[in-house]
């Protein structure tokens, strides 16, 4: 590895550092969620892999999933969202939004294309909801928000019900429900 590359991850590793005591980050709505997302999927995790961007200057982990059902937009038999850090031949890169899934993870999604072309999770890793087994066998919804501090803007974000963080214990028909008022199937 070149000494800029070095040099560049240590940087963005020393700053990581600093932001990731508590990402602060405005609260989005379950109605922006879906209104600025082009893609909402729930899927099932199938594994990951990492590598550097096109020009070798970052890491980003691509995950694959399943889609169970798509709620917005069109997927295919496979959708690759793509998170940027990871770590690869013993460089590790940490960036303190990007979302982290586990194999065998069942989850809804709301994603963005962003510049790269690469699926993205909307809004700080708010557009991730995980799928959780009750003692009764059901499933319910949990918001993935625990390292980020979530303040409301005043403006747009403070329209619609609340952060998603007020979806933890919802059920997935509710959830659908919701979203086919904002633009989802």
């Amino acid at each position: 590895m070149g000494t800029f590359r070095t040099t560049l991850v240590i940087g963005l590793l020393l700053t990581a550092g600093v932001i990731l005591r508590a990402a602060v980050v405005p609260r989005y709505s379950l109605e922006e969620l879906t209104q600025n997302s082009a893609l909402i999927v729930h899927a099932r995790v199938l594994g990951s892999r990492v590598a550097w961007d096109e020009r070798g200057l970052y890491l980003w982990t691509h995950y694959r999933l399943a889609p169970v059902e798509t709620i917005k937009g069109t997927a295919g038999g496979e959708v690759i969202v793509s998170e940027p850090g990871g770590t690869l031949a013993g460089v590790t890169l940490l960036v303190s939004d990007a979302v982290q899934f586990e194999q065998g993870e069942e989850v809804v999604v709301f994603l963005y294309r962003n510049p790269l072309g690469y699926w993205r999770v909307r809004g700080y890793g708010q557009g991730k909801l995980t799928l959780v087994g009750t003692k009764d066998g059901g499933k319910r919804l949990h918001a993935n928000v625990g390292a980020l501090q979530l303040v409301e803007t005043g403006g747009a974000h403070a329209a619609g019900p609340g952060g998603v963080d007020a979806l933890d214990g919802w059920t997935l028909d509710r959830l659908r429900g919701q979203l086919r008022l904002w633009g989802g199937r």
